[in-house]
């Protein structure tokens, strides 16, 4: 499911890439991204409106409840699960966004996934040897702020100017 967003997200920043906004999506996305994580860590200056939140995850709950208990329901509801909304997935969307071709878009995500199987299979065998919940939700959003900050700097020229000037930068002749 990942790969198949990735190859919708690489689609749609190819399109970017092709009529030379790839440097505008970079710098917009980097500003989404902060623009989330200070809705996170200043709740007080933006407005929540739960309702946009129900009006997408809903149909989603609704469908992994009809084949939940199927006999084929465990792999339906797998896929279903990485469409629900998630601040990892939407970060990683970023990144699948900003890969620059559509195949790189669908490989980043398919990482991602992968990435993320390990992590699944420990949150899963945690609880059995601890009873202690393992508060994760800052860090998510602190990793927001280094990603949109890199998108920034990447859209931007000061991305060439920081590379060259700490000898990072490839020189093409």
């Amino acid at each position: 499911m990942y790969s198949f967003l990735g190859l919708l997200s690489g689609t749609i920043g190819t399109g970017f890439n092709i009529i030379g906004w790839q440097k505008s999506l970079s710098v917009g996305s980097g500003i989404i991204l902060l623009l989330i994580s200070l809705s996170h860590f200043f709740p007080q200056l933006f407005k929540s409106d739960h309702k946009l939140y129900l009006k997408f995850s809903s149909p989603i709950h609704k469908l992994l409840a009809k084949y939940l208990f199927k006999p084929y329901g465990s792999f339906v509801a797998g896929l279903l699960n990485g469409l629900l909304p998630c601040a990892m997935v939407y970060l990683a969307l970023a990144g699948s966004l900003n890969a620059g071709t559509i195949a790189d878009g669908s490989i980043f995500m398919a990482y991602f996934g992968l990435g993320t199987s390990p992590l699944l299979i420990l949150t899963s065998i945690f609880p059995l040897f601890f009873k202690r919940k393992i508060q994760t939700g800052n860090l998510t959003y602190y990793l927001f702020v280094l990603v949109g900050a890199w998108l920034i700097l990447r859209g931007t020229d000061w991305y060439s100017v920081l590379m060259h000037q700490n000898g990072l930068g490839v020189d093409c002749r």
